[in-house]
């Protein structure tokens, strides 16, 4: 959740009182002065399961983040991409283990060497009580 309101102070950044504890979390607050606005972005995601059998399922994903380059100073990040695939095992009720690949590629603006892309790879166990 994202919220942009006119304060008349320059902060940037703050916190919400959600369900009475504090929201950094859960929502990001953008101070901004009055005439002025938060930076303009576009994105979201998509998913896909496929269950193979009772006991073997993949999940597929893509996900993406890209700013309004124009509201960015030189050297803001102004695309994030993933990209997700897992492979799931349901060994028992109780148990599950599950494979997964995700790659990252994040881009700069105007900073080409700043630009990175990263591979990560995990195992998870699974227990339901």
């Amino acid at each position: 959740m994202f919220w942009t309101f006119v304060d008349a102070t320059p902060a940037l950044g703050g916190s919400v009182q959600i369900d009475g504890k504090r929201g950094h979390h859960l929502a990001r607050v953008l101070r901004v002065r009055p005439g002025e606005h938060g930076v303009e972005s576009r994105g979201g995601w998509i998913q896909a399961q496929f269950n193979f059998t009772p006991r073997w399922q993949t999940n597929l994903s893509y996900g993406l983040d890209a700013q309004n380059a124009t509201n960015l100073r030189v050297g803001d990040r102004d695309k994030n991409q993933t990209y997700m695939a897992n492979l799931m095992y349901k060994f028992s009720p109780n148990v599950t283990f599950a494979w997964e690949y995700r790659r990252f590629l994040t881009r700069f603006r105007n900073q080409p060497a700043a630009n990175e892309n990263g591979d990560h790879l995990n195992m998870a166990v699974g227990y339901v009580f």
